[in-house]
């Protein structure tokens, strides 16, 4: 069985499947453009769906107390500049399984935070960070190796 449909019902059905695909993808785009209502909980010991921004050790230096350490040295934005009041978790990622262990080690780089800089155990961190301002939201998800018994000078790039 052939079911007819005129050329200008199909034209009109094409214009609203377009217009429900936009609909959708600009559903899709505001929910991790990082506006004030998707503002990401970095308390929550999961993986981000991909990876945000950049997160390096720019530099590793003797540590005196010979502790392993990490100084979040800087926060920046390609479109800003650098940042301060970035706050994030660490999460130490399990090297067999790839898991998040519950339990976050907090951090930020406010110029008078305590926070700055922190000793961990050496090893692989899933990193979860954020900036916000007048209600726009900037992130930095994803993995870092931090080498043991020297200070891990960490830079973050912001999406």
């Amino acid at each position: 069985m052939k079911i007819f449909i005129s050329s200008a019902r199909r034209a009109s059905m094409k214009k609203y499947i377009v217009l429900f695909a936009v609909m959708i993808l600009a559903q899709f785009a505001t929910a991790y453009a990082g506006d004030e209502s998707t503002s990401m909980n970095y308390g929550d010991a999961k993986r981000a769906p991909r990876s945000y921004g950049r997160m390096t050790v720019e530099k590793k230096d003797v540590n005196p107390e010979g502790q392993t350490k990490i100084f979040f040295e800087r926060c920046f934005h390609p479109g800003i500049g650098n940042l301060t009041g970035c706050s994030g978790r660490l999460y130490k990622t399990d090297e067999s399984t790839g898991w998040l262990d519950k339990e976050g080690v907090g951090f930020d780089n406010t110029n008078n935070s305590s926070w700055k800089s922190v000793a961990l155990p050496a090893g692989k961190y899933y990193m979860k960070i954020q900036y916000s301002e007048a209600g726009k939201y900037y992130y930095a998800m994803g993995e870092l190796v931090v080498a043991p018994f020297v200070t891990n000078f960490v830079h973050v790039q912001l999406e």
